[in-house]
């Protein structure tokens, strides 16, 4: 239960009356979606994590996402298979589609995330449904993915699944090491030619 996907108390999410803590939001909400504009959830749950963090395994301890690392405007607490979704341009070309989807667990050690010491104590992870799979905007600009109700489907298997669609966006799911170069080739951008470098992973 502790490495549950969902978002972590006291991360700021984009509703339509503005940010507002996600604790404090309900279903009805008219939360703002990837797919367009704002909606209700069909379901918000919440389940309290880490009550006892003295020997929390790293498997399900969180991410602590620095201020900027992924187009986020504030620090915050993040699940490792948490996914978020983020524009591929200017790859759009080389990867086949508009957006990508990196699970953040993958990114350790890049743009300074790191894995938490020791997470916050009895704290609440929140998880948002909506009929089809979709994504909401937290802590200043991040899209974060959030599982559809019929998640006995597991959209997010790599297996099975390699992209999906929210809306009019194309998602393509990255693996670990595509996420990795992808990241390198987006602070490499503007500097120098990087698509030859990056071709061949996206094939």
């Amino acid at each position: 239960m502790c490495s549950i996907r969902g978002i972590v108390e006291g991360t700021y999410v984009h509703v339509e009356s503005g940010w507002q803590p996600v604790e404090t939001l309900d279903h009805l909400d008219r939360w703002a979606v990837l797919s367009g504009g704002y909606r209700p959830a069909t379901r918000l749950s919440s389940h309290e994590v880490w009550q006892d963090t003295r020997d929390c395994p790293s498997v399900a301890r969180p991410l602590i996402v620095p201020q900027g690392a992924l187009g986020n405007d504030e620090h915050l607490w993040m699940q490792q298979d948490t996914r978020v979704i983020l524009q591929s341009a200017p790859f759009s070309d080389l990867v086949g589609t508009t957006h990508v989807s990196l699970r953040a667990g993958d990114l350790i050690g890049e743009r300074g995330i790191e894995l938490a010491d020791t997470p916050p104590t009895r704290a609440f992870i929140y998880r948002v449904f909506f009929d089809e799979i979709d994504a909401v905007q937290i802590a200043g600009g991040l899209w974060q993915m959030c599982a559809p109700t019929c998640n006995n489907l597991n959209l997010f298997s790599m297996g099975d699944y390699d992209q999906c669609r929210i809306g009019r966006h194309v998602v393509r799911h990255l693996t670990r090491d595509e996420a990795l170069m992808f990241l390198l080739a987006q602070d490499a951008a503007g500097t120098h030619d990087i698509t030859q470098g990056i071709r061949h992973t996206f094939a």
